[in-house]
């Protein structure tokens, strides 16, 4: 028995040091700076010109170093900018500028300007994946305006950032979707489709109408509009592998998040069956899974979809009566004819467009070969592009949501 003791108290004096060495390891949150953003677009002297917004947990303000390699947001948040020719290289320098050492845990959003996109994300998108500490939900976006922009019109406080991209992305009220790094990055090597990002713009870019030959990620006209422009997040930027081959509108994105079972809800003013000069307001929600099916009939996809969507009116004229049963048919029958024609408009811009099918539709399809070098041999990506579409919506307008006469 004594022995044991002795066997014990000689154990806990040969381990204690490691709980010593344990709690000295850990980090010192006020000795690092905190990367919450990065913005990356190609650099006028080298090859890339990278923006890091940074956020310091203490209120003694920014490095005099990074004040002068960037413009200053508030006291604990600084934008620092550095032209290099790689991400590794860009970080390297951002160290040497500042005081306290670099940590890329908190990132979350890496933003890419349209120009670089074109260009191709491959290499980027393989280094931050490979980093261990990018988050791989990390959300990826692309701006049709210029990165400076980007964060001189984002928010103004880096600790509420997280808070305000969530009003930025309008609630994933039926005009966006979230895109992470992984998302992306797996995408790209993908034979069911191709990747996409998050689009967004300043308010003053028509970014519903944006195409790649005419945008120049510059911000351009920006600075003629008065007042300061906002920043939205509406629609998705395509991609053809790692290169970026245009934008979906708002009203496209809302076939894309119906067509892949992901809409939360949106509101959009149809044209009114009962009066040709006003429209309605319809509030939509999904109402079960869309239904996609695939046949190959001769060596081409024919791809049939039926979406099943609920619906009330958000805002009516007030002489019509809404209750009447030929009403709700005629409203309904609108509604998805309206649909309809949207679905056919994001088919049309994906397959003959961009020649692009970001909605991954190849998963329907896969099971019409036997083996998967069949698969490949069919090519689903350049096949995509010769499809036809039959689409068939179906919203049932509940008669409990009608306004009643007065």
């Amino acid at each position: 028995m004594k022995k044991f003791i002795i066997y014990l108290f000689a154990t806990f004096i040969a381990i204690s040091p490691l709980f010593v060495l344990t709690g000295c390891s850990e980090k010192n949150i006020d000795k690092l700076a905190y990367v919450i953003s990065i913005g990356m677009e190609p650099g006028e002297k080298d090859k890339l010109k990278i923006f890091f917004e940074i956020s310091t947990p203490t209120s003694s303000g920014s490095d005099s170093a990074s004040s002068s390699q960037g413009s200053e947001k508030s006291s604990s948040s600084t934008v620092v900018s550095v032209e290099c020719s790689s991400i590794d290289s860009g970080l390297n320098l951002l160290n040497s500028y500042l005081s306290k050492p670099v940590d890329l845990s908190h990132c979350s959003i890496i933003v890419f300007s349209s120009d670089l996109a074109k260009k191709g994300l491959h290499e980027y998108i393989y280094t931050f994946v490979n980093n261990v500490e990018i988050r791989p939900s990390c959300n990826v976006l692309v701006c049709t305006c210029s990165i400076k922009d980007f964060f001189d019109n984002s928010s103004n406080s880096l600790e509420s950032y997280s808070s305000n991209y969530d009003s930025l992305n309008e609630n994933l009220t039926g005009y966006t979707e979230i895109v992470t790094i992984s998302d992306f990055f797996l995408k790209t090597n993908d034979t069911f489709g191709e990747p996409f990002a998050i689009l967004c713009g300043l308010s003053s870019n028509d970014i519903s109408s944006l195409d790649t030959s005419t945008s120049s990620g510059s911000g351009g006209d920006t600075e003629k509009k008065e007042g300061k422009p906002t920043l939205k997040t509406l629609g998705l930027a395509v991609f053809k592998q790692d290169k970026l081959v245009g934008f979906l509108s708002p009203h496209e994105t809302l076939a894309h998040l119906i067509l892949t079972n992901k809409l939360e809800n949106t509101t959009i003013g149809i044209p009114s069956p009962f009066d040709e000069n006003s429209s309605i307001d319809i509030f939509l929600t999904q109402k079960r899974r869309t239904k996609i099916k695939i046949n190959i009939i001769d060596g081409k996809p024919v791809i049939d979809v039926d979406a099943f969507l609920t619906a009330k009116i958000s805002s009516i004229s007030n002489n019509n009566k809404y209750l009447d049963e030929k009403n709700i048919e005629l409203l309904q029958k609108a509604t998805n004819d309206y649909l309809e024609k949207i679905f056919m408009d994001y088919f049309s811009t994906t397959a003959t467009k961009y020649k692009s099918d970001v909605a991954g539709l190849g998963q329907y399809a896969v099971d019409k070969f036997l083996t998967w070098n069949d698969w490949n041999d069919f090519n689903w990506k350049e096949s995509y592009t010769q499809s036809s579409f039959n689409i068939k919506i179906d919203t049932n307008i509940t008669s409990s949501y009608f306004l009643l006469e007065t």
